[in-house]
């Protein structure tokens, strides 16, 4: 017996010796990223100070590359020379406890390596990511930050001379959506839209309220907006689409325009999710998550995704979701892939835009996907 085991051990130590052992490599992205790139954002409810974005190629369903993001990750900034990504987070120096260091991350768009950072008040919103928690205005002149402490204010960066310029009290008024290089406007609590200009040493020069956008009692607007060159369209609760124009020195406001027939409201159907509508600028197409459910739903996945023309108002199509949705974007090219995740799954599905054929869906792509961006 003492024999067998000695031989089987001889034998098993010759087999692991065989074995070659995992060369790990990293690559190189490419300087431009793909037309069907999508990053997918997890705040990783089983581990918040862990959070993470994934980079995955739609066409193949690919994993490309990974950042991590610390506590609340919010969305991924894109700057215009497409050289660097920057990323708001935060950090404790016991890992859940002790002093809270605040950043803006800066990361090499091809390496996806840290390459600076910019220390920043931490007074950050922290919490699950929108549109609107920070935001880069165009030129690429200032990184604009929300805060809520619960006092409200907006952090001004300085891009390229990395560093912040100044704190504004915004009392009443929320989150960032940019309408130029030097000015950005915000959702305030009694409806109305505040806009605000910023003068080249980021300090406010100008600040001026719309007449009521919304009734927020009645029917608020969810935080997701997308932005069409100088116009910003949001969906409210119940199902109507609002476009606020920038056009000119001031924004003026469009009449609502509905998402639904009256009979599909009777049956029930409403808007849902948490990043819940997507656009495709050059074919004028707008994608909303659908479903059916009671009036406290409007954070229940969807069902279907229903696709409109945003000039004519009409609905040209409703793809059946391969999977419950609770997010969409749209890649903007001309044969444009359509992507949706789960907040809570781990899964990501991929659809011809125009067709809404189901192409593939991506497995075990992180904890809590919530928050979707094509770079």
């Amino acid at each position: 017996m003492l024999a067998v085991i000695c031989g089987l051990l001889i034998t098993s130590t010759i087999a692991f010796a065989e074995l070659e052992h995992d060369v790990q490599k990293s690559e190189r992205l490419p300087a431009e990223a793909g037309p069907h790139w999508v990053w997918v954002n997890d705040i990783n409810l089983y581990s918040l100070v862990n959070g993470k974005a994934y980079l995955v190629d739609g066409d193949s369903g690919r994993f490309l590359g990974m950042l991590g993001l610390g506590l609340f990750p919010t969305k991924i900034l894109f700057p215009t020379d497409k050289n660097t990504l920057y990323t708001t987070e935060t950090y404790y120096s016991r890992g859940t406890r002790g002093e809270r260091t605040d950043i803006i991350g800066i990361y090499d768009a091809q390496e996806l390596k840290p390459i600076g950072e910019i220390i920043i008040p931490n007074k950050r919103l922290t919490g699950i990511p929108t549109e609107g928690h920070m935001a880069i205005t165009d030129a690429d002149r200032f990184i604009v930050i929300y805060n809520f402490t619960p006092a409200q204010s907006v952090t001004v960066i300085d891009v390229k001379a990395r560093k912040t310029l100044s704190e504004i009290e915004t009392p009443g008024c929320s989150l960032v959506y940019p309408t130029g290089s030097h000015s950005f406007f915000m959702i305030c609590g009694d409806g109305s839209l505040m806009s605000l200009q910023l003068d080249d040493q980021g300090q406010e020069i100008d600040r001026t309220l719309t007449k009521s956008a919304f009734d927020p009692d009645k029917d608020p607007i969810e935080e997701d907006g997308v932005r069409i060159g100088n116009r910003w369209l949001f969906v409210s609760r119940e199902g109507y689409i609002h476009t606020f124009d920038a056009s000119g020195k001031e924004l003026t406001l469009s009449t609502p325009w509905s998402l639904a027939s009256e009979d599909e409201r009777q049956a029930s159907w409403r808007v849902g999710g948490h990043q819940l509508i997507a656009a495709h600028a050059a074919n004028q197409r707008l994608f909303v998550l659908m479903h059916k459910g009671g009036k406290y739903t409007f954070w229940d996945p969807a069902e279907e995704i229903w696709v409109y023309d945003f000039e004519k108002h009409v609905r040209l199509q409703r793809i059946k979701a391969k999977h419950p949705a609770t997010a969409v974007r749209v890649s903007q090219d001309a044969e444009p892939l359509l992507f949706t995740t789960l907040f809570g799954g781990s899964t990501l599905d991929v659809y011809d835009a125009k067709s809404g054929e189901h192409l593939r869906t991506v497995d075990e792509l992180g904890a809590s996907p919530v928050f979707l961006q094509i770079p």
